[in-house]
């Protein structure tokens, strides 16, 4: 979209653009952004960014934008471009793989021959734990940034039995670890 021409009726006569207009009133410009399309509103910030517009100026008009709850202002910075990337793209990734790495391990290590050894069973519950991991810290990481709401902040019992869950979880994976050490 052209932004040099204002898509708004308004009486006053209008200039090149609804920004640098003194003669459209602030209902009109206003009017004029929300009317825009959320590319088309990204589009126009740069524009405003480089010409000068201040970072608190942007920083309003970023705070009408709804995008997913991302932090707008930072969509510039190529680092949070590929942060956001990364963070719909490997997590899947990495569930995939490790779901299917402990399932197989699981698999492997509850056949008959290896159940009479303690160091296999040590082993199946690691794969157990590790997965429970994967599910409740990097599952709810990757739910939480395509969505955009993190399920610890729904409830205090769910924020509380999520960290916990979490925390246990990866100590006894830790400990697990440990007790194959100290087996071998």
């Amino acid at each position: 979209m052209d932004f040099s021409t204002p898509a708004i009726n308004s009486s006053s006569s209008q200039s090149s653009s609804p920004l640098s207009s003194s003669l459209l009133s602030l209902n009109d410009t206003w009017e004029y952004f929300i009317s825009l399309s959320d590319k088309e509103k990204l589009q126009l910030m740069e524009q405003l960014r480089s010409m000068g517009i201040s970072e608190e100026d942007l920083h309003f008009l970023y705070s009408h934008l709804d995008l997913g709850g991302d932090d707008l202002r930072f969509l510039h910075i190529p680092e949070f471009r590929a942060h956001k990337i990364l963070m719909l793209w490997i997590p899947p990734v990495l569930l995939f793989l490790g779901t299917m790495g402990n399932t197989c391990s699981f698999a492997v290590l509850r056949q008959k021959t290896m159940r009479q050894q303690s160091i296999y069973i040590y082993l199946c519950a690691l794969a157990v734990f590790d997965s429970l991991v994967l599910y409740v810290g990097l599952l709810r990481l990757w739910l939480g940034e395509i969505t955009g709401v993190d399920i610890r902040n729904s409830s205090s019992w769910l924020c509380k039995g999520t960290l916990m869950l979490g925390y246990t979880c990866s100590d006894i994976s830790v400990w697990l670890i440990v007790a194959v050490t100290v087996e071998r």
